[in-house]
């Protein structure tokens, strides 16, 4: 309290609290694009209070809503790996209400209606709200051609189907997946729509 109450005196808050979410925004974004893996995240977690604080920052009244946004994107699979779900919903809902205000490309706005969707679940149950954001993230997903997201967010979508009784339309993402996965002769893809497909099958009594 101190230390801040001298730099609020010198002026230089902003400047630190700009420089301290920037910092952390960039060295979340040197994760890879794909495959987010544990041991990755893992390396974060002496970090997740300096994170939260700079999020704090950043969504604050003299705070940046523009970093603020970027960093919520950047840091969302992190909470998601770490399954802070109600943490991450907030953060990326406070992200998408500043949208409109700040310019964000697709790819962030993706990432965004994805990890929304995917925490809501997991917070609030199978919400239309979760499912319009899956729904949204996907459309953007195919729109970059990025297929393996949109794999990653289907998958999202088929578990909320298959969760909410809608066992077609569950078996129908399923079946899409695994002819995905083949086109791409990703292993792992594979396996996932391959075990989404039994799951959708026994629901629907095949």
């Amino acid at each position: 309290a101190y230390a801040l109450a001298k730099l609020a005196e010198t002026g230089e808050q902003e400047m630190l609290g700009r420089r301290h979410a920037e910092y952390f925004h960039d060295s979340l974004n040197a994760a890879p694009e794909h495959g987010y893996t544990r041991a990755r995240y893992s390396s974060f977690a002496p970090e997740v209070d300096n994170i939260r604080a700079a999020l704090t920052w950043a969504f604050a009244p003299l705070g940046d809503e523009w970093i603020g946004v970027q960093l919520a994107g950047a840091s969302a699979p992190m909470w998601l790996e770490r399954a802070h779900l109600a943490e991450c919903h907030r953060w990326v809902a406070k992200a998408l209400d500043c949208i409109d205000a700040v310019a964000i490309e697709a790819h962030e706005e993706m990432v965004l209606r994805a990890a929304f969707g995917i925490s809501l679940i997991f917070t609030k149950g199978m919400v239309e709200e979760a499912r319009r954001a899956l729904n949204r993230a996907a459309e953007l997903a195919e729109g970059l051609g990025d297929t393996h997201r949109q794999l990653s967010i289907n998958h999202g979508l088929w578990f909320y189907e298959a969760r909410a009784g809608n066992f077609n339309r569950s078996l129908a993402i399923a079946r899409w997946s695994a002819t995905v996965a083949a086109q791409l002769s990703d292993a792992a893809a594979m396996a996932t729509a391959n075990r989404m497909l039994g799951i959708s099958l026994f629901q629907l009594g095949d």
